[in-house]
């Protein structure tokens, strides 16, 4: 038997292309594997942080609304008072709360 290293080297090519191409699409199906998996895990924490946004939003407007409310307690008290204080005269709480509500709406 005849050596022949072009029949080898042809023989090699030939059984090394099968091998590359079969690496080439385990890599490609490797990134896209990652990606998917990027993408599920990006999503999942934008989710996360919506809901923590909306969390704080509503814990803000919670607490903004109780600010005002006290506020507005606060307002009318004092209003009663000086009313007293410069006229003598006796203003009741809810008509002292309504001039507060009115004034603030202007």
């Amino acid at each position: 038997m005849a050596f022949d290293a072009g029949t080898i080297e042809a023989t090699l090519d030939v059984r090394r292309n099968p091998f590359n191409e079969g690496l080439r699409k385990a890599m490609q199906d490797a990134r896209s594997a990652a990606t998917v998996d990027a993408e599920k895990r990006v999503k999942a924490a934008d989710a996360e942080l919506a809901a923590k946004g909306a969390e704080a939003d509503a814990a803000l407007k919670a607490a903004s609304a109780r600010a005002l409310a006290e506020i507005e307690n606060v307002a009318a008290e004092a209003a009663q008072e000086i009313v007293a204080k410069v006229s003598g005269i006796t203003v009741d709480k809810a008509a002292a709360e309504g001039a507060v509500k009115a004034a603030l709406a202007a």
